[in-house]
């Protein structure tokens, strides 16, 4: 599990700096991109792989009747490559067969866009939670 998590967590890194953000900023972020262990074992985490390489992966908790994304990323390499487009429609259909009505996500500004074409639509704002001062765009979708 560790080593899975590892790797989920490199990836991530590294997908979030694809976007040009500077080394402090992504340090101030490092807790919000580290996958735990317990994420593998007590929520729902997918990876999309290509040949020996994971391209892809989201991070989905599963409370009653919501869902919520707690991470999405894909491998700088990989990205539009249709590997999210993949990812979030499996997603949606894991979240549909758990009984959830609506998918929660707070989103990266960069990656609005791409929830946006998902067909999530804007419903507020959350504080980022390593950036003080720093919002968040949330979005959601009905099942």
């Amino acid at each position: 599990m560790a080593a899975e998590a590892g790797a989920l967590t490199e990836l991530a890194r590294a997908s979030k700096a694809s976007w040009g953000y500077p080394q402090d900023l992504l340090a101030q972020m490092e807790a919000e991109l580290t996958v735990p262990e317990a994420a593998i074992v007590d929520d729902t985490v997918a990876v999309c792989v290509s040949g020996d390489d994971i391209v892809g992966f989201y991070w989905l908790v599963l409370e009653g009747r919501k869902a919520e994304v707690e991470n999405c990323y894909v491998s700088p390499a990989a990205q539009r490559q249709g590997v999210g487009a993949a990812l979030m429609n499996h997603l949606k259909d894991t979240a549909k067969a758990a009984g959830a009505l609506h998918i929660k996500v707070q989103s990266d500004p960069h990656a609005e866009g791409f929830y946006e074409a998902m067909g999530y639509t804007r419903c507020g704002q959350s504080p980022s939670g390593s950036i003080p001062g720093r919002f968040l765009p949330v979005l959601e979708m009905s099942l």
